[in-house]
């Protein structure tokens, strides 16, 4: 009602802990084969991510039809910088 009705918001928070890419390698055996450290995992950053909408829709009538007609914009990941 009132001066905001038609007005949408809204808005997400993701986020994501520390993720596993992988492990050490090991000295070599004898043979020459690498392995894989399973003690001591590799991990990547957390990461957290803001999303934004917002939105308008209203109705007006058009040769005695009524016609609904909406805008939106949304703004994934609002806080990045210089990364994807």
């Amino acid at each position: 009602r009132g001066a905001f009705r038609g007005l949408s918001f809204g808005g997400a928070l993701r986020w994501q802990d520390k993720v596993g890419i992988g492990y050490p390698n090991l000295s070599p055996t004898p043979n020459t084969q690498y392995l894989p450290d399973i003690a001591n995992p590799l991990y990547g950053p957390s990461d957290t991510q803001v999303d934004v909408s917002l939105g308008y829709k209203n109705k007006f009538r058009v040769a005695g039809t009524s016609v609904a007609w909406n805008i939106g914009i949304n703004v994934r990941n609002l806080t990045a910088k210089d990364e994807l």
